[in-house]
């Protein structure tokens, strides 16, 4: 794949997701820092995947908009620029919805919207200046269906999908693309714990009858930042095996 831009920046490192992230774009030669909340452990392990300036960890503060600036300030006094930003940042905290607490919702929504948005904004104006620039979120197939015992974060991985697509229509005249990416089921140590019946149930659901891998949705994420999809905006890749149909 051919990318334009040298660097990149994705939220959420050290997460299963973006861990594979980080490696592909690593593998793709691009100089790449990533945030990390408390992972200390991974975060160094990770360091080793590349070459000595090309990796930074960075641990995150408050996850609000002047922590954002502090971290992408942090990348710029490096590598000048942020090229490609990735919101992989996620969390999830289940319960029926007559359950659910207040502190259930906002927690879900900070983490899964209200960062990636503040790490956007962090970084829009470079890239509306340079006029160069490509966005992709990390969104999920429960904001496009809708998940039981999941209303907080489908309600959130929703509101992301609707930030992707407002922020792709102000800032395509300027040569900067947002795109979203919506995986399914994916092999983790979560679904390795699910009981036998649940994950029977699940595969049903999906047409290739197998759970998609990490290193499938980064390769989603590589291909909406490369050169290849340079026509391609707006838009939500799912990923999912079919469970999704349209």
């Amino acid at each position: 794949m051919e990318f334009r831009g040298k660097t990149a920046l994705v939220t959420g490192g050290t997460g299963h997701i973006g861990r594979a992230v980080v490696k592909r774009l690593l593998q793709a030669g691009l100089s790449v820092a990533w945030t990390y909340h408390s992972n200390q452990v991974v975060a160094d392990e990770m360091v080793a995947m590349g070459d000595p300036g090309k990796v930074m960890a960075i641990r995150t503060g408050e996850n609000n908009l002047a922590d954002a600036r502090r971290i992408v300030k942090q990348v710029k006094d490096a590598w000048e620029t942020v090229d490609y930003l990735i919101n992989s940042i996620g969390v999830t905290c289940d319960r029926t919805f007559v359950r659910m607490e207040e502190e259930d919702w906002q927690t879900v929504m900070k983490l899964n919207l209200d960062v990636p948005f503040a790490f956007a904004k962090a970084v829009i104006f470079d890239q509306l200046k340079s006029q160069m620039g490509t966005i992709v979120n990390i969104s999920s197939v429960a904001g496009l269906t809708g998940s039981a015992g999941q209303a907080n974060y489908s309600a959130a991985k929703a509101g992301l999908i609707g930030l992707t697509k407002s922020l792709a229509r102000e800032a395509g005249r300027f040569g900067v693309r947002v795109n979203a990416v919506a995986p399914g089921y994916i092999s983790s140590s979560m679904t390795d714990q699910m009981p036998e019946k649940y994950k029977q149930a699940a595969l049903a659901m999906i047409p290739l009858q197998r759970f998609g891998s990490s290193d499938e949705v980064a390769a989603a994420v590589a291909f909406l930042l490369s050169e290849e999809s340079r026509y391609i905006q707006g838009q939500v890749l799912v990923v999912d095996g079919g469970m999704v149909a349209y």
